[in-house]
């Protein structure tokens, strides 16, 4: 269910109730000092006489946007506010407007279409949202990388920290840094009230330590009770004019400027305003890309917590319409805000109802108590936002300029394309504005994406004279293979496989292909997906191969997203002659052992039988050892489909396989399959583990033809070392042998791997 009220199925409805509004008050009062935050954030650019108004526009995202969003989400008791990140892109409009369009100083008129078309990008951001969960393409907006993410975070960080500072020591951010004589500069930063930095300072360092000591806490609001107590704690004793003139002058403010915005809508419709109509569009695309990401985000996060499934695209379209009903009554972008979502969950909210609750507190609150909001001195604001600018610096990033000192080799390269990325956007938001600094993270996603793509496909590459297919074979075949099987290739690929990496694959068979090999094997296991253009380029080259009498086989085709589909779709299997499929890379490479064992003089494929004596002496037995040894053994012929032994089950012997095939798997429960792990064929010695130690078996081996195998028991073993000790001791010794044999072919492999 996308509703919370299951949450509270099980409850005393009374109890429920109880906690919405507990969850719903709490949430509230917690949202006071971040709305008042964004609000001076976003008009910042009007001047100080239009801060009231930006702190009631950001209180109403928490009324209309987050009561409406709440309605129509799938996670009901997710908590909607304005974010640091957003409400700087609206003050960039706000900006932008003022730089470009026709809206001069001190005109009211102008001043109220200027803010109807900055809302009016809030408005064509919510149905950019809503229509991105109507086509299901928000999940898309999860795929941006997080080095672009965390350079908006870092960016709105180093804007807020710096504007504050900016701010606090009187200089303006068009102060001309370079050429301007040193000393000019001191006297400016020498232009600022003492009195102001200290109370700003005290508000920070409150937060510092609220938060580090007591992180339940609600820091930004004890530190706004302290920072205000402080500052007119401070101006009664000894500035007590200044004191009773603050309080003099509180006024509330007209709650009809939202109305007022409404009504100018139509009057942006103007011929004159139509060059900025392409700056809205863009900055709207803006914000509902950075909205987008905090919604889904604390959706995903609520969605773990209560254990729900998380349909995001109907949060989305919850807070697409949210943003436009907010933007309609006055309300800057809001978003989905997981640390009040998560507060008001613990309190108890789990309904829609603490949604409604927390909207209805922080309304009351502006209504009620507007005009003592603007007696909240602009220090403790200061000493806030710089406190909320640390908090959202991106602490990943400050690490990877360590990272790239300390790191491998070959990881470098990666850390420093994300320190390319990050410092990017962050010289871009500082050149220019957010906005822009967002469409320049999304080009280097867009540019990341394909760089990824055109990544080298090629995972690993090996041959068949280390790696050996998982069919055990006789002692001269072991060996035939070692000489010859260097004929055998296999290219293990990774990623998706389209035009440009099947080109890649092409270019590199290209340089490293010549007579000496016969096989190439491709295995497509980790292959994510494949398109049309590269399965042509795959039947290019299986016929430039089979061209040069090299067959070309294809592993783990069935498990591949696409490409069965399209080896039926060209008959790509029968219209290249040696081109063959096979359901894992490992018959791959059986089959193409098989061929090479068949050229020089072995047939794989006749299991025929042999002699339990010969198999003995191919371990290593001398004829007369070997004679004594059949003594001990006990054969049987089995039917196909008989189980040798299960694996967990108790195991006592060792066997030899001198007649039919066996395979070896071993389960794997949770996906409900097993996995070939070997094939033994005529004169194989398996099982000696559990001669040994008498422990469960670790895999099932099944016949799959007619067989013949033999038995030696451990109470025959034990007899063996009674009656003929040196005869068992060379046994261990051989068992010995193969334990180590097989260690050193695992270790070849490995040390092949770690090659590519």
């Amino acid at each position: 269910m996308g509703n919370n009220g299951a949450d509270a199925a099980g409850k005393d409805p009374l109890g429920s109730l109880l906690g919405d509004c507990t969850g719903g008050i709490t949430a509230a009062i917690l949202a006071i000092p971040g709305n008042m935050v964004c609000g001076l954030i976003a008009f910042a650019p009007l001047g100080p006489e239009y801060a009231k108004y930006g702190i009631i526009s950001a209180m109403l995202v928490s009324v209309f946007t987050g009561i409406t969003a709440g309605a129509l989400g799938s996670i009901r008791s997710l908590i909607t506010g304005p974010q640091v990140s957003t409400a700087i892109i609206f003050a960039s409009v706000i900006e932008r407007l003022l730089r470009t369009g026709p809206f001069p100083a001190g005109d009211g008129r102008a001043m109220t279409v200027l803010l109807a078309m900055a809302f009016g990008a809030v408005l064509l951001s919510g149905v950019m949202q809503a229509l991105l969960s109507v086509f299901r393409a928000g999940k898309l907006i999860r795929y941006i990388p997080y080095p672009v993410i965390a350079a908006i975070f870092d960016s709105t960080a180093i804007l807020i920290i710096g504007g504050q500072l900016t701010s606090i020591v009187k200089v303006a951010r068009t102060v001309a840094w370079i050429g301007t004589p040193a000393t000019e500069i001191l006297a400016r930063l020498g232009q600022f009230d003492a009195f102001q930095v200290e109370i700003t300072l005290f508000t920070f360092v409150v937060c510092l330590v609220v938060g580090f000591l007591a992180r339940k806490l609600p820091a930004p609001l004890i530190a706004l009770l302290a920072g205000c107590a402080a500052f007119y704690g401070l101006e009664y004793a000894f500035f007590h004019d200044r004191f009773d003139a603050a309080f003099a002058g509180v006024r509330p403010t007209a709650m009809t400027f939202s109305f007022d915005i409404v009504r100018s809508y139509p009057a942006f419709l103007a011929a004159k305003y139509r060059p900025l109509y392409g700056m809205i569009a863009y900055s709207a695309l803006s914000i509902a890309v950075i909205g987008s990401l905090d919604t889904l985000f604390a959706g995903m996060s609520l969605s773990a917590t209560l254990q729900k499934k998380h349909r995001g695209n109907q949060d989305l379209f919850g807070q697409g319409i949210g943003n436009v009903v907010g933007s309609l009554m006055g309300a800057i972008p809001g978003e989905g805000f997981l640390t009040r979502t998560m507060v008001n969950h613990e309190a108890g909210g789990s309904t829609f109802i603490s949604v409604a609750v927390y909207g209805g507190v922080v309304f009351a609150i502006v209504f009620f108590l507007n005009g003592y909001l603007t007696l909240i001195p602009k220090p403790v604001i200061s000493g806030i936002m710089l406190h909320t600018g640390l908090r959202i610096v991106d602490a990943w990033s400050l690490r990877l300029p360590i990272k790239l000192v300390t790191a491998r080799m070959r990881d470098k390269k990666e850390i420093f394309l994300n320190i390319l990325v990050i410092g990017s956007v962050i010289a871009v938001s500082l050149a220019f504005d957010l906005i822009t600094a967002v469409f320049v993270g999304l080009a280097l996603s867009i540019a990341t994406f394909f760089g990824q793509m055109n990544e080298d496909i090629i995972r690993r590459i090996y041959t068949g004279r280390i790696v050996h297919s998982k069919k055990a074979r006789n002692r001269r075949c072991t060996a035939l293979l070692e000489k010859y099987g260097g004929c055998i290739a296999a290219m293990e690929l990774e990623g998706a496989l389209f035009f440009g990496s099947a080109v890649a694959v092409a270019e590199h068979l290209d340089r490293v292909v010549d007579g000496r090999f016969r096989f190439i094997i491709l295995d497509f296991r980790r292959v994510t997906r494949v398109d049309v253009s590269g399965v042509k380029m795959l039947q290019t080259i299986a016929k430039k191969l089979g061209a040069m009498d090299i067959g070309l086989l294809l592993g783990s085709v069935s498990g591949t997203s696409g490409l069965q589909l399209y080896v039926n779709d060209f008959k790509f299997l029968g219209g290249t002659g040696k081109v063959k499929a096979f359901p894992d890379a490992d018959y791959a490479l059986e089959y193409a052992e098989d061929q090479v064992l068949k050229e020089h003089g072995e047939d794989p494929a006749n299991s025929g039988s042999m002699e339990l004596e010969g198999c003995l002496v191919s371990y290593g037995f001398d004829t007369a050892q070997a004679a004594r040894l059949l003594g001990y053994f006990e054969g049987r012929e089995l039917k196909k489909g008989s189980f040798v032994f299960r694996e967990r089950s108790k195991g006592t012997s060792l066997y030899v396989l001198t007649a039919g095939l066996a395979e070896a798997v071993i389960a794997i429960p949770e996906q409900r399959r097993h996995r070939r792990i070997g094939t033994y064929s005529p004169g194989t010695m398996f099982g000696e583990t559990a001669l040994l130690d008498g422990g469960e078996r670790t895999m099932t081996v099944r016949l799959m033809e007619k067989s013949v195998v033999h038995r030696l028991s451990k109470v025959k073993f034990n007899l063996m070392r009674k009656k003929d000790p040196s005869l068992a001791f060379h046994l261990l010794a051989i068992i010995n042998g193969i334990s180590a044999e097989k260690l050193r072919e695992a270790y070849e492999v490995i040390a092949e791997f770690e090659k590519g």
